[in-house]
């Protein structure tokens, strides 16, 4: 059991790093900084399981931690895809 759970949270840890990574890569690629709506989706789903994670091993500080971030991901997720007005 203790291994799944090591998995899981390793998993959503895992896709919420690789988000900075993607950003960067999109970056990059525009030469200019970007944070796109995929950034914010990927962010979504490592916040996702990392939720989950923390209810699996009673930890309710990073629970609520990770609850507020998802909550700011979600707004930013709904800014992003608000069409920009010139």
């Amino acid at each position: 059991m203790l291994e799944k759970l090591f998995n899981l949270g390793t998993l959503g840890a895992g896709i919420f790093f690789f988000s900075w990574i993607y950003q960067a890569w999109e970056t990059k690629q525009k030469g200019k900084s970007i944070v796109s709506a995929n950034f914010w989706i990927l962010r979504l789903l490592g916040v996702i399981i990392l939720v989950v994670y923390s209810f699996q091993i009673d930890s309710l500080i990073f629970a609520i931690t990770y609850i507020i971030t998802g909550l700011i991901t979600i707004y930013n997720i709904y800014m992003a895809s608000k069409p920009t007005i010139h």
